[in-house]
């Protein structure tokens, strides 16, 4: 009986990850970055990224970081213009079901906070742990591990939400059933390795009962 839903939050509850992607291909651009030879981002985490660019320097490393973030400070996304429609009354569903519910990200602590606060979804989870707060990044099932035993749930007990192939590997690694919700901007994003795939965020309603 299941009892928990983790979910990852970019290309879950916002399809945000080509937006993502534009930026950093602006970025490479301006600043005479060959990408030709980079692997697909999607999905990763900002230290996986910048080791990949610069993987020698950690000097010109951080600084390639702080200066990404510098080019689009006057461009803020605005969480909530990429939230799936579904997000809130799936959540609000699974809470009057009495199932518990975690944002487990990638992302650094304080996108994952203004995320919850801009959405107005912070009351809808019961947990949230940020892939910066764990020792190992995605594909490693930190983040997931973290939010069961935040729960007090155990993997048979849990469905993984995840769009990703790093993510699903890490919902796969922790032990539980992994749900890959389609991504209108990337439909060609691998997710052979999920459980299952469903329609939007919705579908994780029918799993419940598994």
């Amino acid at each position: 009986m299941i009892k928990a839903v983790l979910f990852d939050k970019d290309g879950v509850l916002m399809d945000s990850e080509a937006e993502y992607e534009r930026r950093r291909q602006i970025f490479f651009s301006e600043r005479g970055i060959d990408a030709s030879g980079f692997p697909d981002f999607y999905g990763s985490n900002n230290d996986v990224i910048w080791r990949t660019v610069e993987p020698n320097d950690a000097e010109r490393r951080a600084r390639l970081a702080v200066e990404f973030v510098e080019r689009f400070k006057d461009e803020p996304m605005i969480y909530a213009d990429y939230v799936y429609p579904a997000v809130r009354s799936t959540l609000e569903a699974l809470r009057a079901r009495g199932i518990l519910t975690a944002l487990a990200s990638s992302s650094p602590r304080k996108f994952i906070d203004r995320f919850l606060d801009e959405t107005g979804l912070t009351e809808l989870f019961d947990y949230t742990v940020s892939g910066e707060e764990c020792e190992n990044h995605k594909p490693a099932p930190d983040v997931y591990l973290r939010a069961m035993e935040a729960l007090g749930v155990h993997p048979d007990e849990v469905l993984v939400v995840e769009d990703s192939p790093l993510g699903i590997a890490a919902g796969r690694a922790a032990g539980a059933f992994v749900l890959a919700p389609f991504v209108p901007s990337a439909p060609g994003v691998d997710q052979s390795e999920a459980d299952a795939r469903i329609v939007d965020i919705s579908g994780v309603l029918n799993y419940l009962d598994r």
